[in-house]
């Protein structure tokens, strides 16, 4: 029906996948061969990897993109939590180093003012 052409995502990721084996395989002559059990994700990523496989080039199906992308931005999130660890280490040392050069200021006018009155 062209006017609901996507009523169930899953069915037009299966034909798809099976419109693109039937190609791969009326182009080495065997014939189209139907998929058993089509209907799961996991059958729809493997008649996709199968097909891409066979053309010499590789496709990247959606659970793939799906899984290297959750895998880049965990890695991206842990990096920028890691900038913002080492960030706040540094101000924290900043701050550190601060409080010492201000008590080291504090007693050395004292001390001069000591030597200074003998």
């Amino acid at each position: 029906n062209p006017d609901q052409p996507f009523k169930d995502p899953v069915e037009a990721l299966d034909k798809l996948a099976k419109h693109q084996e039937e190609k791969q395989n009326a182009k080495k002559g065997q014939g189209a061969k139907p998929a058993a059990g089509a209907a799961s994700a996991g059958t729809t990523a493997a008649a996709s990897t199968a097909a891409s496989d066979a053309s010499g080039t590789k496709q990247e199906s959606f659970t793939e993109r799906k899984a290297r992308y959750e895998r880049e931005r965990a890695a991206r999130k842990a990096a920028e939590a890691k900038a913002a660890e080492e960030a706040a280490k540094a101000e924290e040392a900043a701050k550190a180093e601060e409080a010492a050069t201000a008590a080291a200021a504090e007693t050395a006018p004292a001390s001069a003012t000591e030597g200074g009155d003998e």
